[in-house]
C-alpha cells in the first residue's frame, strides 16, 4: 500500500475521479539497490494500479530545439518523424515506474495527453541507443524500477525516463492536459493524471 501524499486533503476530489493535480513535479523513488527503488514520500504526484506498477511524473515540459541540453531529448526519434510544422512545439515527459508487487509485470507502452477540448497528444517512444533518457517499456520484477538507478537518466537531475509529445498551437492554452496511462494487459486499464503546465 503506497503512502498518502500530503497534499492529499486537497486532492481527495480529483483522486475520486482518478485524477490527481501535478503542481511541482520533482523529486522520485528512493533507491534500495543496483536497480531497485520504492516510492519517495515526498515525490511527485502518481498512477498506482492495483496489483501492478505505480507511474510516477517526475517533469513535464516544452523542449527547445536550438537548446544544446534539450537537443539530447529530441534524439531517437523514429525513422520519417517529419519536421515540426509552424506552431508546433516537442513536450518532453519525464516519468519513473516501480514494481512495489512482489510478481514481475509489463510496463504500458501506451501514453497519452488529452487537452480539455479532447484534442489527442499520443506519445513517441524514442530509441534508446540514441537517447540515453528514452522511456522503453519492459517487464519489471519485483521492486525494480525504470530508469535502473545504473542509467544516465536515473543519474541525472530529473531521474525519469522521456517520453515525447508532438504538440500542437493550441495546446498550451487548452489546458489542464490530462495524462493517459493504459496497462498493457487485455482488455487495458486506463488511469489519469491532470499536468499542471
Amino acid at each position: 500500500m503506497l503512502a498518502a501524499r500530503p497534499l492529499a486533503s486537497t486532492l481527495a476530489a480529483a483522486a475520486l475521479a482518478l485524477s490527481i493535480s501535478a503542481c511541482g513535479l520533482t523529486g522520485g523513488f528512493g533507491n534500495e539497490g543496483p536497480e531497485h527503488g520504492t516510492l519517495d514520500s515526498i515525490s511527485g504526484p502518481y498512477i498506482n494500479f492495483p496489483h501492478d506498477l505505480t507511474y510516477q511524473v517526475q517533469i513535464s515540459r516544452f523542449l527547445n530545439p536550438s537548446d544544446l541540453e534539450d537537443q539530447a531529448y529530441i534524439k531517437g526519434l523514429p525513422p520519417g518523424t517529419p519536421p515540426l510544422a509552424p506552431g508546433e512545439q516537442w513536450f518532453a515527459l519525464f516519468i519513473r515506474v516501480a514494481n512495489e508487487t512482489k510478481q514481475p509485470h509489463m510496463s504500458a507502452s501506451s501514453f497519452r495527453m488529452i487537452d480539455t477540448t479532447g484534442v489527442v497528444y499520443r506519445g513517441t517512444l524514442l530509441n534508446p541507443a540514441a537517447n540515453d533518457f528514452a522511456y522503453v517499456p519492459q517487464t519489471l520484477g519485483p521492486k525494480a524500477v525504470i530508469p535502473a538507478s545504473s542509467s544516465t537518466a536515473a543519474q541525472g537531475d530529473i531521474q525519469g525516463a522521456e517520453i515525447l509529445f508532438r504538440t500542437g498551437r493550441q495546446f498550451f492554452f487548452n489546458r489542464p492536459v490530462a495524462l493517459e496511462i493504459s496497462t498493457p494487459q487485455l482488455p487495458p486499464f486506463t488511469k489519469s493524471v491532470d499536468l499542471d503546465i
